[in-house]
């Protein structure tokens, strides 16, 4: 099977979160399996590998033309694709700016637009969050008619985090370059990854318990009803972890490598550099608690914050936080942090 997997982030070339590290993994995996996987996503300025220029593609959408030029680079047998515009892409940050949905709609005609410049026969197009969810709606507005490799091409949407939807004015319509079309609406505003719930193939997500959370009004982030309407069509897998990156016994990022026999003796290593390199006080025979992941209420960062300090004053324990995102749960681990810089550390990088 011949997959394209569009993803906004691909690790090691870039990453705000998990999504980066499963476009990373995923593709690995299945092309171990025998398929061909060629990987698409945006040439940020943060890449420096050396690339292969393999074409150019004119975009014209909303009242812009822009061009797009397409590199690619083969790394342990997977192809990756990076989408190569500098006005859209190649900033200091991935997301966070004024411009979100006309740089990712742009992404969007880009991704499609490949398929024919590189004459890649895609037997499914794999999309991943908001930022590839209007892609579904493009291909059946301006790209189906057009014969192979789009007539029957059939897409699936992954969700990695359901509170994230890509939400704008109304204005950002005439990116689309049809008429105004409910399928993209919600509350009054574009929705990116509604579009994409409405239109994709097939929907999966990160967990079967997911699936099951996002599908009730708690957790559906007001998408749960457009879920509900194809809850036939919306799975839930669970996310698994590379075996070969994350294997203690040849990681180049730790310390000290360890295996059954000695696994004791290498994670007490590994913690004293890790509590040397946070700058905590050093003591591997207490506890440390590490959070690493989005800050949003979604997991569970609210509960956390109720208690964290309590736990602090009255433990010997050591706390990281490695993450980034709503901007006041940012102020009370920064607060932590500067209150016991002996006991709390971390990492907030903005993206």
């Amino acid at each position: 099977m011949k997959i394209l997997f569009a993803s906004s982030e691909v690790f090691p070339f870039s990453k705000t979160g998990g999504l980066a590290d499963m476009a990373s993994f995923l593709p690995k995996s299945l092309s171990s399996l025998g398929h061909e996987v060629r990987v698409i996503t945006p040439y940020y300025q943060s890449i420096k590998e050396n690339l292969e220029r393999i074409g150019t593609s004119r975009i014209r959408f909303g009242g812009i033309e822009t061009i797009v030029h397409f590199h690619r680079l083969v790394k342990n047998g997977i192809t990756y694709v990076f989408v190569q515009n500098m006005h859209y892409f190649e900033r200091d940050m991935l997301y966070g700016y004024n411009d979100d949905a006309e740089r990712f709609s742009c992404f969007a005609y880009a991704i499609l637009e490949y398929l024919d410049v590189a004459s890649f026969p895609a037997d499914i197009l794999h999309l991943n969050d908001w930022q590839t969810g209007m892609v579904p709606f493009l291909l059946d507005a301006h790209y189906r008619h057009k014969g192979d490799p789009y007539r029957f091409l059939p897409t699936v949407l992954t969700i990695h985090n359901l509170e994230y939807q890509g939400s704008f004015e109304t204005y950002v319509s005439r990116f689309f370059n049809t008429d105004f079309d409910h399928t993209y609406v919600h509350f009054g505003r574009v929705n990116f990854l509604k579009a994409g719930i409405e239109r994709a193939t097939r929907i999966n997500t990160v967990s079967p318990s997911y699936r099951s959370e996002v599908l009730g009004h708690e957790y559906g982030f007001s998408l749960d009803g457009a879920l509900k309407k194809r809850e036939t069509d919306f799975y839930g897998i669970l996310n698994g972890i590379d075996h070969a990156v994350f294997d203690p016994k040849t990681d180049s990022l730790i310390e000290r490598n360890y295996g059954i026999k000695d696994v004791h003796s290498g994670k007490r290593i590994n913690k004293t550099k890790l509590l040397q390199d946070i700058r905590l006080d050093v003591d591997p025979d207490v506890p440390l608690i590490a959070y690493i992941g989005r800050l949003a209420a979604q997991k569970g960062v609210n509960l956390m914050t109720r208690t964290l300090e309590d736990v602090i004053v009255h433990s010997k324990a050591r706390f990281m936080l490695m993450g980034s995102g709503n901007d006041s749960y940012q102020k009370i681990f920064r607060y932590l942090t500067n209150t016991y810089p002996n006991k709390v550390a971390n990492y907030i990088r903005i993206q």
